[in-house]
């Protein structure tokens, strides 16, 4: 993608998309910004846009000994921020749900994604689901959360949010018992 001066000075931005955090700003407007802070030294100037900008991301990616790096730290601070205020999306609880929750996203979403996009016509489903697709109703059509099994039918009588069950293979043929 062309680099333009309309780019180069785009606004901090912090969006989800897709399924995804991104965070985005125009390396003029970010040389600016930090050359405008107080704690900006005045004998240093950014000469080149592009390497500055180059250099602050090999920053924000420089691992501690412990594998984190600055964004990691920023996130977290971030996270904390959004419990002691109250945000969407946390509720009291057991961490371990939440990890578990992650976790399952993170181990199952290819495979039960692909299963929902391409269904086997003649597939014998199981009873039960292994996790639902959960979004509200008004929000962006390709916006679903992941829930696993149990958490998921809770939305399913749910006014203004859409639910669908989630299978990872057909169930057992009846031939194949033992």
């Amino acid at each position: 993608m062309k680099a333009t001066n309309a780019r180069m000075s785009q606004q901090l931005s912090v969006v989800i998309e897709g399924g995804q955090l991104k965070i985005s700003i125009g390396i003029a407007l970010l040389a600016f910004a930090v050359q405008q802070q107080n704690s900006w030294p005045k004998k240093f100037a950014v000469t080149d846009l592009r390497e500055f900008a180059q250099s602050i991301a090999r920053q924000l990616q420089r691992e501690e000994e412990d594998g984190t790096t600055p964004v990691h730290r920023m996130l977290d601070a971030a996270a904390e921020e959004v419990i002691e205020r109250g945000g969407d999306g946390v509720d009291e609880g057991n961490v371990r749900d939440g990890v578990a929750l992650a976790k399952f996203v993170l181990d199952t979403e290819k495979s039960v994604l692909k299963s929902i996009e391409n269904p086997s016509p003649n597939a014998n489903l199981r009873a039960e689901p292994v996790a639902w697709r959960v979004r509200v109703k008004s929000d962006d059509p390709e916006e679903w959360s992941l829930l696993p099994a149990g958490g998921g039918a809770d939305f399913l009588n749910r006014d203004g949010y859409d639910c669908q069950p989630l299978y990872t293979s057909a169930a057992p043929e009846a031939s194949d018992a033992v």
